[in-house]
């Protein structure tokens, strides 16, 4: 919540909620949430935390104090939750038979009949323009629910292909994008689902990630170790972009038109050129890089090498290795970047330890390991 300045990190093994202190980079509070967290969601307005505890069948209502406030008891295990900030209402994804969205305004139950889902649904996408959208991971099917009433309608449900792993929404057609990894293709939606685009891709597309303003979406092919470029303002598929690497994390560089891939397999960055979709060179990292951000400004490269547990840093001009930051056993996770104080946050995870590590961009030094819970 950047209004409290609070990160809030659930702790699925512990059945905690570690609450982060963005300033001084401390755990301020652990909180008990139940048996087995696993969404959380803040109301950046009220400051209001919401938990998804799956098998405690509740979802855990805090202040922005930390303090637990409220346990509403779910009809089956609370999966995942989102707050829609315009309106403060909280949707709950839960797991019935079948599945269900339940309502909550003002951290209260509505009442209303829940939305009734699909098997298994596999993430939820949010479109600004007051539409949920729900992937069913068995059957492939998209469920469109309406928010913009009293209640939230479901529309209608349209085939959205073969176990969707990853949905994304063109913000500025409104557009709803289905990864179909099992014919190995995208589909495009429109808000209606009455028309329909297919983009082939190559094996097993999973994530994308939408440029709504350069009209492009870009999509990991998991399986070839590539991504498929798609042009959604001409409908078609640009290309599909071999990289002959084992791609960990992608980051671009809007200035330069640029991506740049963390090569887990050949411990390096390897740099693509967007327009032309080719690798125009690699630099050197550390030992299997699996997490990459950018901070252009500084024009710093940040890479998280799980095979040495460190943070490496590189020049974005010309790939200069500047600094190796050790902060530990590291067995995945990601990098993020705060671009106006130039700190990144390294959330880790291994055998034996959990924590968010703090490396100040300027001076490349690490600034604070935090503990967390559990996964």
């Amino acid at each position: 919540n950047p209004n409290t300045n609070r990160v809030y990190v659930t702790n699925r093994d512990d059945g905690t909620l570690s609450i982060i202190d963005a300033q001084t980079m401390t755990v301020a509070k652990t909180v008990p949430v139940g048996q087995e967290p696993v969404g959380v969601a803040a109301d950046i307005g009220s400051g209001a935390v919401y938990v998804a505890d799956f098998a405690g069948r509740a979802i855990v209502v805090l202040d922005s104090s930390g303090r637990v406030t409220q346990m509403i008891p779910t009809a089956g295990g609370a999966y995942a939750v989102a707050v829609d900030q315009a309106t403060h209402a909280l949707y709950a994804l839960v797991s019935a038979s079948p599945w269900t969205v339940q309502l909550y305004r003002n951290g209260s139950l509505t009442g209303e009949t829940p939305l009734t889902l699909l098997l298994t649904p596999k993430t939820l996408a949010v479109d600004p323009a007051s539409r949920v959208y729900a992937a069913d991971y068995n059957s492939g099917a998209v469920s469109v629910i309406d928010t913009r009433g009293a209640r939230p309608v479901e529309l209608l449900r349209f085939a959205g292909g073969g176990y969707p792993g990853g949905m994304a929404v063109d913000e500025l057609t409104h557009e709803i994008l289905v990864s179909d990894s099992a014919n190995n293709q995208v589909k495009a939606f429109s808000p209606a689902g009455d028309k329909q685009r297919g983009y082939p891709t190559l094996r097993l597309p999973t994530a994308m990630a939408v440029d709504s303003a350069g009209g492009k979406a870009y999509v990991v092919d998991t399986a070839s170790d590539s991504f498929t470029v798609i042009d959604l303002r001409a409908g078609q598929a640009i290309s599909h972009v071999p990289l002959g690497i084992v791609v960990a994390g992608l980051a671009f560089d809007p200035g330069t038109e640029s991506l740049y891939a963390a090569n887990l397999a050949a411990d390096a960055v390897s740099v693509i050129d967007s327009r032309t979709r080719k690798v125009k060179r690699s630099y050197p990292a550390g030992p299997q890089p699996w997490a990459i951000a950018l901070d252009t400004a500084l024009g710093k490269i940040f890479t998280l090498n799980v095979g040495d547990g460190t943070i490496g840093v590189l020049n974005l001009a010309d790939g200069k290795q500047v600094a190796s930051i050790p902060i530990g056993p590291v067995a995945g996770g990601t990098l993020t970047l705060d671009p106006a104080t130039h700190l990144v946050y390294a959330s880790t995870s291994s055998l034996d330890s959990q924590y968010v590590a703090v490396v100040d961009g300027n001076t490349n030094q690490l600034r604070a390991k935090i503990a967390t819970g559990n996964r």
